[in-house]
């Protein structure tokens, strides 16, 4: 009887090391935090900087959070503020879409459709010198000077806080659906980087032109 206690006791512990384990495993590659950078449009004779931010989270493939446009230097005075949502592709990847879901806040001063100047992003999650950064294109409803691959421009973000700036979960009422979608039960899967970020030598030329602006820095070592 004792020798049976012994091993039932066992196999729970093993059971629950391997829970732990895939946990960290699972999660150890999370882009959740503040983020924070500038956005460009494209096509312009001189293209102007805008603070760009993303307050976003993570949960296994479950991505969601807010963002700006026309906001001051900082993110005390905002334009406008919108959700959004993306759910990461199958496999270790180091590209996904985000999408604009809703309206959350803007100035009157403003006319409401500068909030659908940022309504899809193109991510390239990278890692250059130990730090992490978002770079890529995003897209608008009200297109006035669209590029031939449909952007409207280009941005880029560094992760320049682990712990969201809001409570971000408040602006999402319909939240356990999204993180059902992006829920896996497969033990295999856990253990994979759900992203799994690029280095410098994958960057494109603009996505470096990007980041080496942000970092005020003449160029990336590869």
């Amino acid at each position: 009887m004792y020798v049976f206690s012994q091993l039932v006791s066992m196999k729970k512990l093993c059971i629950f090391f391997l829970f732990v384990f895939l946990n960290i495993d699972g999660d150890a590659q999370n882009i959740t935090g503040y983020w924070q950078g500038y956005y460009v449009r494209a096509g312009l004779k001189s293209p102007v900087r805008s603070f760009f931010f993303m307050d976003i989270k993570q949960a296994q493939k479950a991505l969601w959070g807010v963002y700006n446009t026309y906001t001051s230097s900082t993110d005390k005075y905002i334009g406008c503020l919108c959700s959004v949502t993306g759910l990461i592709p199958k496999g270790e990847v180091s590209v996904f879409d985000l999408y604009k879901e809703s309206i959350i806040d803007f100035n009157p001063k403003f006319n409401r459709n500068i909030c659908d100047f940022l309504n899809k992003m193109t991510v390239h999650y990278v890692v250059v010198d130990s730090l992490e950064y978002l770079v890529g294109k995003w897209y608008t409803a009200n297109s006035m000077l669209v590029m031939r691959d449909g952007s409207e421009g280009v941005f880029v973000l560094k992760h320049v806080a682990l712990q969201n700036k809001r409570s971000v979960d408040q602006y999402f009422p319909k939240l356990d659906k999204l993180l059902d979608r992006g829920t896996t039960s497969d033990t295999m899967a856990l253990k994979k980087h759900f992203l799994l970020p690029d280095n410098a030598t994958s960057l494109t030329d603009l996505e470096k032109d990007l980041i080496n602006a942000l970092r005020n820095k003449p160029d990336i070592k590869e």
